[in-house]
C-alpha cells in the first residue's frame, strides 16, 4: 500500500541539492515503478492527478510534478557531467518510465495527465536532443518524444517549427 509518506520520501530525495541523494531518489522511485509495487504506486499518482482541477498547479503526489522533478534531475545531471563522465542514463530511463506509466490508461485516472507539463517536457527533450554532449540520452528521449507525438492534444502544445524539427529527428535517428 502506497502512502503519502512514501511519495514524499521520494520527492525529498529527488529535490536534493546533492547529486548522490538525487541518484538514490531515482533508484528508490524505480523500485516503486517495477513489479507488483508499481500498480499501487501508479494508481495512487493517477488518482491524485485525476483530482487536479484544470488550472491547479500540480502538487507533489501527481504525475506532472514527478515529470517536472525528473526533468530537473536530468538537467542537473547533464550540467554536472563532463567529457570524462557522461550523464547517468538512469535519469533518462526514469523519465521515460514515468511518462509511459502516466500515460497508461490502466493507471492514469485522467485523460492527458501530463498536459500541465508537456510544454516543459518538449522543451527539455528538444534541448537534450540538440545537445551533442548527451548522446546517451537520445534513445530514451526519442522514445518519449515518439510517444508524446502520437497524442494530438500534446502536439498542439509544441511550436510548429519545433514539432517539424523534432518529428524529423525522431523518425530519422531512431
Amino acid at each position: 500500500m502506497v502512502t503519502s509518506r512514501d511519495v514524499q520520501e521520494i520527492v525529498s530525495k529527488l529535490s536534493s541539492d546533492k547529486a548522490k541523494t538525487r541518484e538514490e531518489g531515482i533508484k528508490f522511485l524505480n523500485t516503486w515503478l517495477e513489479g507488483e509495487r508499481s500498480i499501487g504506486f501508479c494508481k495512487y499518482l493517477g488518482k491524485k492527478t485525476a483530482e487536479l482541477k484544470p488550472d491547479e498547479i500540480p502538487h507533489s503526489e501527481t504525475w506532472p510534478f514527478f515529470t517536472n522533478l525528473l526533468i530537473q534531475c536530468a538537467s542537473l545531471e547533464i550540467s554536472s557531467s563532463s567529457k570524462r563522465r557522461l550523464p547517468k542514463l538512469i535519469c533518462a530511463k526514469s523519465l521515460r518510465i514515468v511518462v509511459q506509466h502516466a500515460e497508461d490508461d490502466k493507471f492514469s485516472g485522467k485523460r492527458l495527465p501530463l498536459l500541465a507539463v508537456v510544454k516543459n517536457l518538449f522543451n527539455h527533450i528538444c534541448e537534450v536532443l540538440h545537445n551533442d554532449n548527451v548522446p546517451s540520452f537520445q534513445l530514451e528521449y526519442g522514445i518519449i518524444l515518439r510517444h508524446l507525438l502520437t497524442v494530438r492534444d500534446y502536439r498542439f502544445q509544441m511550436k510548429r517549427r519545433t514539432y517539424c524539427s523534432e518529428s524529423m529527428i525522431s523518425t530519422n535517428n531512431l
